[in-house]
């Protein structure tokens, strides 16, 4: 969220991560979810280095659309990651837009 200046905030929907906090914090209970849905964020890690995870594709509708996006994203590390690899090191070598595009290919969402 941003101010706009004038005493109005605005959302930035290249930042918006789709949590829904921003709702629920409203004051004064204007603000109102405009559609509902999943969104993948791939290669995120904690521990001595944490890295937090890129979004991949666009706002998923369906349960269902998540879960077969869920399924390429391992599909994915199946065929690119390296034994013992972690899926953020994987995509490190490979590049989101490569996994972001396999899943496009896989599930035809996007």
């Amino acid at each position: 969220m941003i101010s706009a200046g004038d005493g109005r905030l605005v959302i930035d929907p290249e930042l918006c991560i789709g949590c829904g906090d921003c709702i629920t914090s409203c004051p004064s209970g204007s603000m109102r979810e405009k559609s509902r849905g999943y969104r993948i964020f791939a290669g995120g890690k904690f521990g001595r280095r944490p890295s937090l995870g890129k979004r991949i594709l666009g706002v998923l509708r369906t349960k269902e659309e998540a879960m077969e996006a869920i399924l390429a994203v391992l599909d994915f590390f199946r065929v690119h990651g390296k034994p013992r690899e972690r899926f953020g090191d994987t995509l490190q070598g490979t590049g989101y837009p490569a996994l972001e595009t396999f899943v496009k290919r896989r599930t035809g969402l996007g």
